[in-house]
């Protein structure tokens, strides 16, 4: 299934951690926050939760190529199981939430691309009184479209995500976040990243809570030097009853290549936020800044600067509308002596849907959306159109 534009630039990445500069849809001090939703039925202590979708979608650069387009009409059908139990009371207790997703893509012409796909994930959380221990495992498989190679590949992303926080007294607490991300790209270059995120938190007020504190990390490349980098981070959190939510990481990272290569300083920020200013309309936005190893090219990084937005308005009881963007500068540096590092990348993508919910189950849009890439290499930049329609039924 073709996700919304909010997450579209997400997915094109090649890391997909529990990072505080990577925003996701659950915080770091709240690593089980579930969507809310209607159970569909009991088993032993689990809410369970079941959903069905398929789309239709023709695709005319189904590789996202500069030299080798290729059209196909594009099937997907996916399901999900989420189960979760949840043991908290007045915010102490336990919650366990056990998640997977397959999803089979089927292509009329280029038969060779039809994959079978698998998102899994648990997730545990104990919170005592002053002590809160938390532990998630992700694991998702996927062929898709990778925007800096111009190929379809077949990616594996395993993550680890650790979590302790222990209040110091009713408005401070501190939290220390393991972390470990994998991630292998069939034939292409792989990554494995450990790091350490801290941070002190004091709750300025019911709606605020400041942090301040930094990360330690460490990345082993496949056939590359490894690098270290340490950052020092300032994070605010806002959230205003059910109409504002935003949260923003902001400060430096200083990273250091074993090649030899002399270190470098990158400001760095990551945002995320939802804003409902009434039942009818939903806005959404995601930034950030952030270094990651090329996929392509040995010996380089990318400064990956961007931000993708969506606005979903109701229209007409069950109708709305939805219209997303996103923007991404990809700048590359050289981590090893000797080599000239010149790539610059400008991707931008829009997308916009009619769709209709009907009976809060199922839920029907129709969309299009425009992608291109500029590339300073003439192989490597792109455009790609798709339009098409994708169905949910929720149990």
């Amino acid at each position: 299934m073709v996700r919304a534009g909010v997450v579209l630039l997400a997915l094109l990445q090649s890391s997909w951690a529990a990072d505080p500069l990577v925003p996701t849809t659950v915080r770091p001090l709240e690593l089980l926050r579930q969507e809310e939703k209607v159970p569909t039925l009991l088993m032993g202590p689990f809410d369970v939760h079941l959903n069905l979708s398929a789309g239709l979608m023709h695709d005319d650069n189904i590789g996202l190529s500069a030299t080798n387009r290729q059209s196909d009409l594009i099937g997907t059908i996916s399901a999900e199981i989420l189960a979760v139990a949840d043991r908290q009371v007045a915010g102490q207790g336990t919650l366990l939430s056990l998640d997977y997703k397959p999803t089979i893509n089927l292509f009329t012409d280029h038969t060779n691309y039809d994959a079978l796909d698998h998102f899994a994930k648990v997730s545990a959380l104990w919170a005592g009184p002053k002590l809160t221990l938390g532990v998630s495992q992700e694991f998702q498989q996927l062929t898709a479209p990778v925007v800096e190679v111009g190929q379809r590949l077949r990616q594996r992303y395993y993550n680890t995500d650790l979590t302790a926080k222990y209040a110091l007294s009713d408005k401070t607490s501190v939290e220390v976040d393991p972390r470990l991300t994998v991630s292998e790209v069939e034939g292409f270059i792989g990554s494995k990243e450990w790091a350490v995120d801290t941070f002190f938190n004091w709750e300025a007020s019911p709606k605020i809570v400041a942090s301040a504190g930094g990360s330690f990390g460490y990345v082993d490349i496949d056939h590359n030097p490894s690098e270290h980098y340490e950052r020092a981070l300032l994070r605010a959190s806002y959230t205003a009853t059910a109409k504002l939510d935003v949260t923003a990481t902001a400060g430096g990272e200083w990273r250091q290549y074993d090649s030899g290569q002399a270190s470098a300083f990158v400001p760095v920020f990551g945002l995320s936020g939802t804003y409902r200013p009434s039942d009818r309309t939903k806005v959404t936005l995601e930034g950030h800044r952030r270094e990651q190893p090329s996929t392509i090219l040995s010996g380089q990084d990318f400064t990956a600067t961007g931000f993708t937005g969506e606005i979903r308005q109701q229209v007409l009881e069950p109708y709305f509308i939805s219209l997303a963007g996103g923007y991404e500068n990809r700048d590359y540096r050289a981590t090893q002596p000797g080599i000239v590092a010149t790539r610059r990348d400008d991707y931008a993508m829009v997308r916009a849907g009619v769709g209709a919910n009907f009976l809060h189950r199922w839920t029907i849009m129709v969309f299009y959306e425009y992608q291109r890439d500029l590339s300073s290499v003439n192989t490597q930049g792109f455009s790609d159109n798709q339009v098409g329609f994708e169905t949910s039924w929720t149990f």
